[in-house]
Formats: C-alpha cells, structure tokens, sequence
C-alpha cells in the first residue's frame, strides 16, 4: 500500500464552540499505482482526507504513512518538502495557484524551489506543458489570457512538473464543459498507465466507472465502502443508498432487467453490454 491511513480523526477548531469533526477514525488504504476514487455527499469529509496526505492538514487523532512517512496526531512532521514533491495535490479550482506573470514562469516555479536549474526549470517545464496539451504558444503568455481549462492544465503541468509519485485531484472537472472534462480525464488516465497513482475526489459516477479502479465512500467523516469498483457498482446499492447520481449504464442495464432482455448483468462496458445483448447472454 502506498498510503495506510489507521484511524484517523480530525476536528476543526477543537476545543472551541466552532469544533466540526470532520473525519472520524478512518480507517483505508490506497494500493499504489491505482486511479482510487474517493466519493460522498458534500462535508463527508473527502477533502479533509486527501489533504493529509501531503500534509497540509495533520491528524487530531490516529495516523496514516505515506509512502513511507509516517505521520502521527499531534507531532510534528519533520521534512515535509520530500512529502509535498511525492505528492501533488490539485485544488478544486486549480487555476486560482497561478500567480507568476508567465505560463512558462508559473510552471518554472517547482523545479525552481526545488534547487533545480533555470535551463534545467526550463526544460522541465517545457515538457510538462506539453504533457497537459499546451505547446510553445503558450509560454509567455499569461494566466489571466486563458480559459478556464486551460488554466487548470497549467496548473496541474506546475505540479507534473515536480514528478510526483501521488497525484491528489479534488474535482478535477468541475466547471469544465463535456469535451474538456473528457479530455481532463485522458490526461489523468495516461499519468495512471504510466505509473502515478491516482486519487480523485469526485461527485461525477460516470467518471468512476469509466476510468477508477478503485473506490473509497465517505459518509460523515467515516468510510462507509472501500473495495474495486466493480464491486461499488456490482454488488452494493450504496450509489442509490446514499442519494449518488446513477451512471447512464446502470441506469441502462436497471431499465433491461426491467423489461427481460438478457444481458451481461455485470459488465461495466458500453460496448461488451451491447454485444451481450446481442447474442442474448445474461450472467
């Protein structure tokens, strides 16, 4: 496992009349190499999670290991700058992080602070941008000229550039229209085959069936599901338990049932459901 999380808690505000628990005990672990996607109502805590484990928050009770580092409630984390190169996290809105007056400038910065280089900045930077689907055009332009997308695909090429062996994405296509959250989601299936784990907070089901491997559910700051997605999306009803969005396949394949049509009732495929139907297979 590439992140253990052992009974975590974590209060807002403690000791005061504002003291919110936001997590309590959890308990879960992300495989590495995995797209794990963590989802749940709205103040499950799902943010509060992910921000532990580059250690922008730090456990009230319990502890988790990243990778490694182990982190405890209420000790101090020691070297956090090779935790926070290890992992990336992307805010919801990632394109408010930019601040320099460049594109090129702006990816620059991590490498940057990192002791590298400028030429050797330069470079990397160059191909980070390349690798979100900004090429050369891009560079001295500023962050204030660009879309919305492509705003936030510069802001995620400033955290590839660091290499990060975990990349965090809190809703990573909120507020992106249907061909840009599509192509946000190839991006982030590519860095999956190549070898970086994957942890994606997000209330979009369809995106979990169609490229997580993984599921972790929250609820009230407890996890109520971990396990494959095939499992979440097989052999629970915990998408309909807890009032999530059904995705238009199993909205599909509940209307099939409905009306006797044989099927694969398993599949989490389009394309092999059809086939099924069309030889008249029901597993």
């Amino acid at each position: 496992m590439i992140i253990q999380v052992d009974k975590l808690s974590y209060e807002y505000s403690p000791n005061s009349v504002f003291a919110y628990h936001a997590l309590r005990e959890v308990t879960t672990s992300i495989q590495e190499g995995s797209f794990t996607a963590i989802i749940g109502a709205t103040g499950s805590g799902k943010s509060t999670l992910v921000q532990h484990f580059n250690a922008l928050v730090t456990p009230t009770g319990g502890s988790l290991t990243v990778d490694g580092k182990h982190i405890v409630a209420n000790q101090k984390v020691k070297e956090l700058k090779p935790l926070r190169k290890k992992v990336g996290l992307v805010f919801q809105f990632p394109e408010y992080q930019l601040f320099e007056e460049t594109i090129l400038k702006d990816v620059m910065f991590g490498p940057l602070n990192f002791g590298v280089s400028i030429d050797d900045a330069r470079s990397i930077a160059q191909e980070s941008l390349i690798r979100v689907g900004l090429d050369s055009s891009f560079y001295e332009r500023s962050p204030l000229e660009l879309s919305g997308g492509q705003k936030r695909r510069v802001a995620i090429a400033g955290i590839l550039a660091l290499s990060p062996k975990i990349l965090v994405l809190d809703e990573p296509t909120a507020g992106l229209d249907p061909e840009g959250s599509a192509s946000m989601m190839s991006l982030f299936q590519n860095l999956n085959a190549s070898g970086t784990t994957i942890i994606m907070i997000t209330h979009d089901l369809n995106h979990v069936l169609n490229y997580a491997t993984d599921v972790v559910m929250l609820d009230q700051g407890h996890v109520v599901f971990e396990g494959h997605k095939e499992t979440f999306f097989n052999e629970t009803d915990l998408h309909e338990d807890y009032g999530l969005v059904k995705p238009p396949l199993l909205a599909l394949r509940a209307l099939l049932k409905e009306a006797k049509i044989s099927f694969d009732a398993h599949t989490l495929d389009v394309n092999k459901l059809a086939q099924s139907i069309k030889e008249g297979k029901h597993v």
